[in-house]
């Protein structure tokens, strides 16, 4: 099974908490309490969530959408499956997309199977839609792959989509009148096209690339499919908002940075550049650069048995008829006759000649180690092995090398190599302006969904160049190395607790007792804790003079519950047992869930107007309220442990020997500080997830502005293997700032605000970084700094 890096399931974990508070307070308020930003309506469909999730190229976008079909399904169309429009921006990325999530074996259909849970999963392009039976969206996941294009009307495959086809009258048997007032009408009544199927079934929309698709007709075309929702997925969103001028931002719910797809070995980096004004000289010191990376492969075969095999990407010029270029064929004859590379080595990739097209790039048997291009695998293809670029294209030109600079991008296994060359990039660029060429090249990254000060300190001058090399591009640090630049080790002692004769890192699962049962808790669920909606039928909608009138995700369920009979059929050993398998529970055994889960439902039977009916069409909502009760359990059966260790001090120790060491080369935050203050201590070059001028940014400049500051850091939360964190009974607490003294003590400071300085879980946290320093032997200091108190700091670090 393809397991999930650890910035997708913070991402993912984003996007379901979003569709929960959306199926219960709107998509605006939900996308507003999220993320603190204005949510941008769909127009036409202004009660409909759209969010976007912003990953870079290389980032694993399509497991992470297969992913977002199993969550949106679940969590707001509160349904056992769904149908899905997922909507690609090419041909070529349709077929790849249909080949991946028709096979059984890949992982994105893995993903997708493994995010719906049950049920079977049929996977259609446009034309096998058009004859779907109805029993296969009665039954199954239904996904839709098309392009946009494609149904539009304008489109001869497209018109199909709107047309009378009796493949499909079955589906429009027996529905209500107010199901039939939703459908648009061929004239003489509701047409039987696959329109107005997926406008019965309001299809989950996933949009691939999205930024291509935010254009007045393309909302006009989704409109008429009455979606559920749309989720996107982009490098690059839309960050103007202007109607008038047809301009309509992504709501973007989640950042992901090109750091961390780093941290996670994802993509190379750096990328390492070299100009030379002879094209000649250029690709020479391509070939020869894929030469010494192919040396390195072989010895890291011997390694760790990874086969690799680096390729360069040349690429060549358009023909012109008004001036000589080097075009494909001249490359060509250069590669193989003057360079002397066997033939069955180079590949041609172009729109008239296709050689790679039936080339396994990965096989140990594959010779290719050169492809020629121009700008056909700009979209669409992906080989990990391809390690260098070399360009013999102009700067600037439409079909520069930085519009194809995101296909040398990807590591290859996604592992970190033992060679650290091999974790890099390479550009070999003809041109007699290197800072030029470095500036399109960061263009060219932050096109691919750098943010632009990693772009900046990514791309670097390679050893042929007269600059230095390093980065090119200090964006903060006025040409000084950062701590982490340099080397400096940054370690931090953690929390120990004593585990058979063996100390051991402190994890919150440490705080349940062992005799802890789920099975002797209280099973009541308050008015407050779990209500089921008043749903009746096809739903309360309500027909007024201005049309149809009711809540937009209940009108989204309630349309499902009609096409959907047997959901009434469930009996209590089944609803437990659903319940049973949709509630995550690790650390309790299934005979004593499936006690505490029959006694819930028993006691809700009790209650007067509840049935298993009621239960059944509410399961999901249910299923959150148990997940509610069964975590206040486990963290009730925690604190309690927790308050024990607090004055037993035999029971934790903070020790030298097991520190957190934060990682030179990853600090994988995912947004940076771009303030005009200029942070002199930071150990990375740059400060992640701090805004210029908040109450945090005030104690980070009293932070790095004391003298006894060796250096410090703006920890990054809900990221264990990069950030300090201490054990609380509910989770990880991972402190604001984390600072090493020029004495070597270390200090860590959590920055609260007045609002929350006397809630429990503030205490909480306080309370634990004191035990953490009080356990140090006067190693470390903890501090919770607030407005008012944030002058004492200097009296702390004496």
């Amino acid at each position: 099974m393809f397991a999930l890096k650890q910035y997708q399931e913070r991402a993912l974990d984003k996007l379901g908490e979003y569709l929960r508070a959306a199926r219960d307070q709107g998509a605006r308020t939900a996308f507003i309490v999220a993320t603190d930003e204005p949510y941008h309506p769909v127009p036409g469909l202004p009660d409909m969530p759209c969010v976007c999730l912003r990953v870079p190229t290389g980032g694993g976008k399509t497991v992470m959408a297969c992913h977002a079909v199993g969550l949106a399904t679940r969590e707001l169309v509160e349904a056992e499956h769904s149908v899905v429009l997922w909507l690609v921006p090419t041909n070529q990325i349709l077929q790849q997309t249909l080949a991946a999530l028709r096979d059984p074996r890949h992982p994105y259909r893995e993903a997708l199977e493994n995010g719906l849970g049950t049920g079977a999963v049929s996977v259609l392009n446009l034309s096998d839609a058009l004859h779907v039976p109805r029993s296969v969206l009665d039954g199954e996941t239904c996904v839709i792959v098309s392009t946009l294009a494609a149904l539009r009307v304008e489109d001869t495959e497209g018109r199909k989509v709107y047309e009378t086809s009796g493949h499909l009258m079955s589906h429009f048997q027996g529905l209500s009148p107010q199901q039939q007032a939703l459908l648009e009408s061929d004239g003489g009544g509701p047409a039987y096209s696959l329109a107005n199927v997926l406008r019965l079934r309001r299809p989950v929309v996933i949009m691939d690339e999205a930024h291509n698709a935010r254009t007045p007709l393309s909302f006009a075309t989704l409109e008429r499919f009455r979606p559920a929702c749309v989720i996107e997925f982009t490098a690059t969103p839309q960050r103007t908002h202007d109607p008038e001028r047809g301009l309509f931002a992504s709501n973007v719910l989640c950042n992901v940075s090109a750091w961390e797809l780093k941290a996670e070995s994802m993509i190379k980096m750096p990328l390492h550049l070299e100009t030379l004004p002879d094209w000649r000289n250029v690709v020479a010191e391509a070939l020869r650069q894929r030469e010494v990376l192919e040396e390195r492969a072989k010895d890291e075969a011997a390694l760790t048995g990874e086969y690799l095999r680096p390729i360069v990407l040349i690429q060549a010029e358009p023909r012109s008829q008004s001036r000589e270029t080097l075009t494909v064929d001249v490359i060509e004859r250069a590669v193989i006759d003057d360079f002397h590379i066997p033939a069955d080595q180079v590949r041609v990739a172009t729109g008239e000649r296709r050689e790679i097209a039936d080339d396994d790039l990965l096989s140990p048997d594959c010779p290719v180690r050169v492809i020629i291009t121009i700008q056909a695998l700009r979209e669409g293809w992906d080989c990990s092995f391809a390690y260098v670029l070399c360009s013999v294209a102009e700067i600037g030109a439409p079909t520069a090398v930085e519009q194809i600079l995101g296909r040398i991008m990807r590591l290859p296994y996604a592992r970190e190599k033992q060679n650290k060359e091999l974790n890099a990039a390479y550009a070999y660029v003809a041109s007699q302006r290197f800072q030029q060429t470095a500036s399109a090249l960061c263009e060219g990254l932050i096109s691919n969904g750098f943010h632009r000060l990693e772009a900046q300190r990514t791309v670097q001058a390679g050893q042929g160049q007269l600059f230095a090399p390093g980065t090119l591009f200090p964006p903060d640090l006025g040409g000084r190395l950062s701590p982490a630049d340099s080397g400096t080790l940054f370690e931090v002692p953690r929390f120990t607790v004593n585990v058979g004769g063996q100390r051991e890192l402190w994890e919150p699962e440490d705080y349940l007792p062992a005799d802890w049962s789920l099975a002797d808790c209280d099973t009541t669920l308050g008015p407050n804790e779990f209500t089921p909606r008043r749903i009746g039928g096809a739903g309360d909608i309500a027909v007024t003079e201005n049309g149809l009138k009711v809540a937009y995700l209940e009108q989204v369920q309630a349309e499902q519950l009609a096409l959907l009979e047997y959901e009434r059929a469930f009996t209590k050993e089944r609803l437990v047992n659903w319940l049973d398998r949709n509630i995550p529970h690790p650390d309790v055994a299934q005979e004593h869930s499936l006690v505490f889960l029959s006694r819930m439902v028993d006691v809700l039977l009790e209650q007067p107007d509840m049935s298993l009916e009621t239960l059944t069409r509410e399961r999901f909502r249910l299923r959150d309220a148990a997940i509610r009760r069964i975590a206040d359990h486990r963290q009730e059966a925690r604190r309690g442990t927790f308050q024990a260790q607090l004055v037993d001090l035999d029971a934790v120790e903070v020790r030298p020997d097991l520190c957190l060491r934060y990682d030179p080369r990853n600090y994988p935050a995912s947004w940076y500080y771009d303030g005009t203050h200029q942070f002199q201590k930071h150990y990375y070059g740059l400060v992640g997830q701090l805004k210029h001028g908040c109450e945090e940014w005030e104690c980070a400049l009293a932070i790095d502005a004391r003298p006894e500051v060796k250096h410090w850091v703006r920890n990054i939360e809900r990221n264990p293997r990069h950030s300090f964190w201490l054990p609380t009974p509910s989770d990880k607490f991972y402190p604001d700032f984390v600072a090493e003294l020029n004495d070597g003590r270390y200090l860590v400071v959590e920055y609260k605000g007045k609002h929350l300085l006397t809630n429990d879980d503030t205490k909480e946290k306080d309370a634990l970084g004191r035990l953490w320093a009080d356990r140090s032997e006067g190693r470390c200091l903890f501090f919770m700094a607030t407005e008012e108190n944030l002058h004492q700091l200097a009296e702390i670090v004496r």
